[in-house]
């Protein structure tokens, strides 16, 4: 039997075994493809369901936008296996299984899935960053969502760094649920306790961190919006945190929990990745400094296919201040570049870090720097409008989303780099035959075939 009907084969049985629509409706050839052209054919694939999704039924789109998803999955699944890519069925089922198949998905097709993982996003609350049945696609596919600082509740111009470390989790499989695990852990929250005895716990800590955000020495390192930020304003907040606290600002308390600086978080993560990676291997990381683009994007590349993350530390404000960093997660290496996710915006093409010059702001008739946002408007209003929780966050304006996807070219890298930070999967150590154990990483054993790219 050839390979390729080995593949139909295995095909009609998961379709008989879970009633999968997807490989039931699912054409009768695959071909031998290479990575990038795999990825190229997905991305076709994806643009047209989007297409015919967007126009269906708001009421439906959930549930087509799950069917997508797991399409996807499985596709990747036995290219993964085999190196034969499916052919792509013309409208995915419906149907999707709740347990992951614990893979993840290139980074470059995040742009595409995006869409759909957004679709499944309807609930609020606690679970609004996971879909209405519970899953959290971006844990799951290990595509994380976009997330800007600019709607974070606790010091939105300076925490580019836990906004960053959210995605950078949510590329590695860890998400919500894990950090409020981690964070119930140190409060001493067990499964035994009341939920009025958890509640009280979550107030009282989260009232402890806010008010010591309040306490910074500069203005915009403390609350958002604090000249109206009351006592009573702050309870309000920490009475609702837990459920409606996004995942950047839930690692911010966890950072202030473990007694760390968030500036910290990046550059020195291994407490924080210790934390939430109970019951699972602790993905580890490394810091490079290499400058040089081909060893670097080389070194980039190999861990973020291998489902590992990477975030840059640039140095973004010219020779104005030649300390100030940065933080960004790399989605993905190009050939002039980085494709990014800015949390902040998108940086200048035109951006010299060794004149007088800032990466985000832009320049008047007369060549003078001009400051790119105005903060003096951030509230906190407890009413009719939310400004700083998961609701928020699913409804970003124009400029929030400036640095969605955005890009940094090899030139801004070598020169303005201060380091870039590799997050390796964690895997289980492997005894060797001194007794001793090698370290974790994310290499994983993928199927390819001859022509891979």
């Amino acid at each position: 039997m050839s390979q390729q009907q080995r593949i139909h084969e295995q095909s009609h049985e998961e379709s008989t075994n879970d009633g999968s629509h997807y490989a039931t409706t699912m054409a009768s050839n695959a071909s031998m493809v290479g990575r990038a052209q795999a990825i190229q054919q997905l991305n076709t694939w994806l643009e047209g369901q989007l297409t015919r999704v967007s126009g269906t039924s708001v009421m439906i789109q959930p549930a087509e936008a799950h069917g997508v998803l797991q399409a996807v999955e499985n596709a990747w699944v036995q290219y993964e296996q085999s190196g034969y890519l499916l052919e792509m069925p013309a409208t995915a089922g419906r149907n999707f299984n709740v347990e992951s198949a614990g893979i993840f998905l290139p980074t470059e097709m995040a742009s595409n899935i995006r869409p759909f993982i957004e679709m499944t996003e309807t609930a609020q609350g606690a679970n609004a960053e996971t879909s209405s049945s519970g899953v959290d696609w971006n844990t799951r596919l290990g595509i994380p969502e976009y997330r800007t600082q600019s709607d974070n509740l606790a010091a939105p111009e300076a925490s580019c760094n836990v906004t960053t470390l959210a995605m950078i989790l949510e590329r590695l499989g860890i998400g919500r649920n894990e950090v409020l695990s981690a964070l119930e852990s140190r409060m001493g929250i067990g499964l035994l306790d009341s939920p009025q005895a958890r509640d009280t716990n979550w107030l009282d800590t989260t009232m402890h961190y806010l008010n010591r955000q309040m306490r910074a020495r500069s203005g915009y390192q403390r609350i958002r919006g604090e000249a109206s930020m009351s006592n009573s304003a702050r309870e309000g907040i920490a009475s609702t945190y837990r459920d409606n606290a996004q995942l950047e600002d839930l690692l911010d308390l966890l950072v202030n929990k473990l007694g760390l600086s968030r500036t910290s978080a990046v550059s020195e993560p291994t407490r924080i990745l210790e934390a939430v990676s109970v019951g699972r291997p602790t993905p580890t990381s490394e810091k490079l400094w290499e400058r040089r683009w081909p060893n670097l994007s080389e070194k980039v590349r190999e861990c973020i296919e291998n489902g590992g993350a990477a975030a840059l530390s640039f140095k973004h404000k010219g020779t104005r201040d030649k300390r100030a960093t940065h933080i960004v997660s790399i989605l993905a290496v190009e050939e002039d570049g980085f494709r990014i996710d800015d949390p902040y915006g998108e940086i200048r093409t035109d951006y010299n870090r060794n004149s007088w010059d800032d990466a985000y702001w832009s320049r008047g008739d007369n060549d003078r720097l001009i400051g790119s946002r105005d903060r003096s408007e951030q509230k906190n209003v407890q009413g009719d409008v939310d400004d700083w929780g998961t609701a928020w966050a699913r409804d970003l304006s124009e400029e929030e989303e400036r640095g969605r996807e955005s890009f940094i070219t090899i030139d801004q890298v070598r020169k303005g780099m201060n380091y870039v930070q590799l997050f390796h999967r964690g895997q289980p150590s492997l005894a060797q035959p001194d007794g001793s154990h090698a370290p974790p990483s994310s290499r994983r054993p993928v199927g390819r075939s001859s022509n891979s790219q």
